[in-house]
């Protein structure tokens, strides 16, 4: 199994995402099954870090970055399996309290020990100070991806306005 690993040790971003499609596909392979997919395990863990707080769909949409068609999607076949549970809001029936149940507790507690031994198994073979390295150079690209966001935000936020002044001549 050592077999030769080969990046292109110039293209930072295609290493990164070819890390991160590795790591979905095993993570999918090693941790879920065909119950549950890895939105919705992340969507159990969402829901258990905040147990003493009111959650709401709107709040998956906004914090998972991801329509609401998609959140319905996985929250009606979570409910469906009985992990969550939805209930009204007495001041708008609209608004539906998102819980987990004691199932979806039991099941996210699994997965959680899944995710433990898949990341042993990851820093197989790593020394500490390379794993140091790792994630301080993770923190630093991070911070660069934030602020080049950030950048095209402000240039589409500059294009909007100059066809909008385009537009009033």
């Amino acid at each position: 199994m050592s077999a030769e690993v080969k990046f292109n040790r110039r293209r930072l971003g295609f290493v990164t995402k070819e890390l991160a499609i590795m790591v979905r596909r095993v993570l999918d392979q090693e941790v879920f099954d065909e119950n549950i997919s890895g939105a919705q395990g992340r969507i159990l863990r969402y829901l258990s870090e905040r147990q003493e707080m009111d959650v709401y769909q709107r709040d998956l949409e906004r914090d998972f970055n991801i329509r609401r068609s998609s959140v319905t999607g996985a929250l009606q076949a979570m409910e469906k399996k009985q992990l969550i549970q939805r209930t009204a809001v007495k001041n708008d029936a609209r608004l539906k309290k998102i819980t987990l149940t004691e199932e979806g507790m039991n099941l996210h507690c699994e997965i959680d020990k899944r995710i433990q031994n898949f990341d042993r198994k990851l820093e197989e073979n790593i020394n500490a100070d390379d794993l140091e390295i790792f994630y301080k150079v993770a923190v630093q690209a991070k911070e660069n991806l934030l602020k080049m966001e950030s950048e095209v935000i402000t240039a589409s936020d500059d294009n909007q306005d100059r066809k909008k002044e385009t537009k009033k001549l």
